[in-house]
């Protein structure tokens, strides 16, 4: 290393390397990465405050196993980590063995047969230190630790924005676990978007429309709105509309008399009057039949209805959420789905996104469904090899989080024996190239420019809601170049407003 251009030099290759086209977890791997060859330095970690627990995490690292980074945990004060976390003051440790306060929780060092020097320094947002990096490396000298002091400073300052949004999120958007199986894990800015939707309109007596692929978590999302309303403590009542033939869905949703049809033999009471004072959750609405749909809308308007084969009418006190992969617009054209039904059912229409466009949750998802298939059978994973996290963060993912969840278990079953999971353990179909999903997927550069371009508008809108000076400020661009791009991708500042 030329001691004359370092760290200048070194820095320079992390400036070329930060960039915001890749999720938090890539961008921190890929800079801690430079970080860790170009200096020959053994170890470097980014350690995030948990200011619920006041605990120090290791967000990313580079040098250290999973199982590793697994036991990187320090309360404030506690080792060197949690001792600068709390002081706000860097610390430079010659030799780790002479220093009481230095406990090797990782594991990962050799302390026996190699003099081990560590470094660490605050990262402060908001005037708060937020964050710490740290690093160590066999037998360093004084000046030379000193260098790599002012290295891991100037690389802190290169962090800072992405750690800022990340600890918006983590600080304003609890994770929400509706069920064991599929929970909301909020680091993605577009989980972000939907969890604050959810807070908005759990309160109110709106009727939700939930839109969006198959296993993006509807249904979880559904549960998490009755939750968080006031009629959380009431019956949530659920029905898939697809599941049901068409003869049925009638009968299961308002009930029957007692000989309304052959095979009656007493009162039903339907999945309508069940969710009195409650929450019915309607599940694969672009399914149901037109017939349906018209008395869907008279208990939506009048809220009363007729069971089947009666002449009573029950009134009920019902809030509705809907959800459906379908395009319902395409529908209304084709004359298969009610015009009139679908204004009354999009009020607050929200929107789930594919697990391919939020990157940034596939670890975090794989690694707490791996935690839970293990408690469940009792076995222990410690570590995803690293080829099988690359293979999880290409993969497009089409079955969504449901297919995350599946293809975890079968590699909890098939890498328990050795601890690991490793490529072996995921199904064959991973492991294929298909050209027709490899053409279908394949972008220009200047696709892929303009689609960057586009987010990072929005993105500036909407934290500025719609202020085009501070919109313009962020983005270092002029009114007029922003004006010429919000035209070109039809976006309007009112909308973001509000």
């Amino acid at each position: 290393m030329n001691t004359q251009t370092f760290p200048m030099e070194i820095f320079s290759k992390l400036l070329q390397a930060n960039t915001t086209e890749c999720s938090l977890s890539e961008y921190l791997a890929a800079l801690l990465k430079i970080l860790g060859t170009q200096t020959g330095m053994l170890r470097c970690t980014l350690c995030f405050l948990d200011t619920k627990h006041e605990e120090m995490y290791a967000l990313a690292s580079y040098g250290l196993q999973y199982s590793e980074i697994e036991r990187a945990h320090y309360k404030l004060g506690e080792g060197i980590i949690g001792t600068v976390a709390r002081t706000g003051t860097p610390m430079i440790i010659p030799n780790v063995q002479n220093e009481p306060r230095f406990l090797n929780r990782t594991g990962a060092r050799d302390l026996e047969h190699s003099v081990i020097s560590f470094i660490c320094v605050p990262i402060f947002i908001d005037g708060q230190v937020r964050a710490t990096l740290s690093a160590d490396r066999e037998n360093g000298n004084i000046e030379q630790l000193k260098q790599d002091i002012e290295l891991l400073q100037l690389t802190a300052y290169l962090f800072i924005p992405r750690l800022s949004a990340y600890h918006e999120s983590s600080e304003q958007e609890e994770i929400f676990f509706a069920d064991n199986d599929f929970p909301f894990v909020s680091y993605s800015d577009k989980m972000k978007k939907i969890l604050k939707e959810i807070k908005q309109v759990a309160p109110f007596d709106t009727t939700v429309l939930i839109r969006g692929e198959s296993g993006t978590g509807k249904e979880l999302i559904a549960s998490c709105i009755q939750k968080k309303s006031p009629r959380h403590d009431k019956p949530f009542i659920k029905i898939n509309c697809a599941a049901l033939p068409e003869n049925l869905i009638e009968s299961e949703l308002f009930g029957y008399e007692k000989g309304a049809f052959t095979g009656a033999a007493e009162r039903h009471k339907g999945k309508f009057e069940l969710a009195h004072t409650g929450t019915l959750f309607l599940d694969e609405l672009g399914d149901m039949s037109l017939a349906t749909q018209a008395k869907l809308l008279r208990v939506l308007q009048e809220k009363e209805f007729e069971r089947l084969g009666g002449t009573e009418t029950v009134a009920v006190d019902v809030r509705i959420i809907c959800a459906t992969n379908k395009n319902l617009e395409e529908m209304v054209k084709e004359g298969k789905f009610r015009q009139d039904l679908f204004y009354r059912l999009s009020v607050f229409p929200l929107h789930t996104y594919p697990l391919r466009e939020r990157k940034e949750d596939i670890i975090p998802l794989a690694t707490f469904f791996i935690e839970n298939f293990c408690r469940k059978n009792k076995t222990k994973i410690v570590k995803i090899s690293p080829p099988v996290i690359e293979k999880l963060l290409s993969y497009p993912w089409y079955g969504n989080i449901r297919e995350l969840a599946n293809i975890m278990e079968r590699a909890v079953i098939l890498g328990s024996e050795k601890g690991i999971i490793e490529m072996d353990a995921l199904p064959d179909f991973m492991l294929q190239t298909d050209d027709s999903h490899s053409m279908h997927q394949t972008k220009t550069l200047d696709e892929s420019l303009e689609e960057v371009e586009r987010e990072l508008i929005v993105n500036a809108l909407e934290n500025s809601k719609g202020n085009m000076a501070k919109a313009c400020k962020v983005l270092g661009i002029t009114e007029r170049m922003l004006g010429i791009r919000m035209k070109k991708y039809s976006l309007d500042y009112k909308q973001f407003r509000g």
